[in-house]
């Protein structure tokens, strides 16, 4: 039967509170001493005094790329600023749904970690005692936890305080939480994915393990393990380089589209909201005809918009089109025409294998 070791540190991070065993089904098979943990892989549950968790929209960024923005995302939600931090993001978000992230101080991150390895226990997880709560539909659930208040809201984030102040920061809000012991809660922690162990703290492989299966052809996968690791950081390489020029590009068209905007914190909702400020202020036009050159452009696969350009103040659209030729073009013209749109044409010319046209549309009537 597979046993899963969970430990528990103590409020002020000095030691253990409690060690265990939990079984498959989810059972608190018995307690442990701190004498029998030396060696053995954990998973770590922290205090959720020393970690802050909030809740909010993030960009479909890999989590590694999530971890390097979020100093920038909460930048305006942490209340001290300069000190060095911590930040994971503990649950992964979606399209419609909010991620919950974390944010710590680096200090205590370090002083677990030194605690660890004083005890010679390598963490698997690391995740905050409230994370363990179940999530509810709405509301807050929350729990009366050895002298102190765990809580865990409906969008994923939670929090975990003495007593007295839990009580009111949750005046209102539901009846008195009941109590939880340890061998309810601990359990728990076989079944969540969230972990502190990101970034700088993200537990790294060992190596020497893996080639112990190859002791009889020591050379031959060391061979092996080097051109799959050679092969694995260039394509991470690339994938990483080319995630960074999409980035700065959609930085430089932001910028370019948005001028006035001091500093990005975050460029979807930054976007969307100067979106929506735009079509507040009339720009409801220009959205009218993009969608309907965009529609055109859509029917050929060789039509391309080389540039655009929309005068507020006329309401023309003045476009810079590319076809594979001039029967094309004639064709792309018709179908703005035929979309209700008045197409006055400007100069062309041939270059190579493509037919330039400048073209400035408005809407009839």
């Amino acid at each position: 039967m597979s046993e899963t070791l969970v430990i528990e540190l103590t409020p002020d991070l000095g030691g253990l509170a409690r060690a265990g065993t939990v079984a498959e089904d989810g059972r608190w098979l018995g307690d442990l001493g701190a004498e029998s943990l030396s060696g053995r892989s954990a998973i770590v549950v922290v205090p959720g005094e020393w970690v802050a968790s909030h809740s909010l929209m993030l960009p479909a960024f890999a989590p590694q790329k999530l971890v390097k923005i979020l100093p920038g995302v909460l930048d305006e939600r942490i209340s001290r600023a300069g000190a060095d931090r911590h930040f994971a993001v503990l649950a992964a978000g979606a399209a419609d749904r909010p991620a919950t992230v974390a944010v710590m101080d680096r200090a205590v991150m370090d002083r677990i970690m030194i605690l660890l390895a004083g005890l010679g226990i390598s963490a698997t997880l690391l995740v905050p005692d409230y994370m363990l709560l179940p999530q509810p539909d709405e509301g807050v659930n929350a729990a009366r936890y050895h002298g102190r208040v765990l809580a865990r809201f409906a969008d994923g984030s939670g929090f975990a305080a003495e007593a007295d102040l839990a009580d009111t920061m949750l005046a209102g809000s539901q009846t008195a939480p009941e109590k939880i012991s340890s061998p309810v809660l601990l359990p728990a922690a076989c079944g969540t994915e969230a972990t502190l162990l990101q970034g700088a703290f993200a537990p790294r492989g060992d190596v020497a393990a893996m080639l112990v299966w190859f002791r009889r052809s020591g050379v031959l996968a060391l061979l092996a393990f080097a051109l799959w690791l050679a092969t694995g950081f260039y394509a991470a390489y690339d994938n990483n380089r080319r995630a960074d020029a999409t980035y700065a590009a959609a930085e430089a068209v932001f910028r370019k589209a948005l001028p006035d905007v001091p500093r990005i914190v975050n460029m979807q909702a930054q976007m969307r909201r100067a979106v929506a400020g735009y079509a507040q202020e009339g720009g409801g036009e220009f959205f009218a005809l993009s969608d309907r050159v965009f529609r055109a452009v859509e029917a050929s696969d060789q039509t391309l918009v080389e540039s655009l350009r929309y005068d507020q103040t006329t309401g023309d659209m003045v476009l810079n089109m590319s076809f594979a030729s001039y029967a094309e073009g004639d064709s792309f013209r018709r179908a703005l025409q035929e979309g209700g749109l008045l197409v006055r044409e400007g100069s062309s010319r041939q270059d190579g294998a493509r037919v330039f046209s400048e073209l400035t549309v408005r809407r009839a009537g």
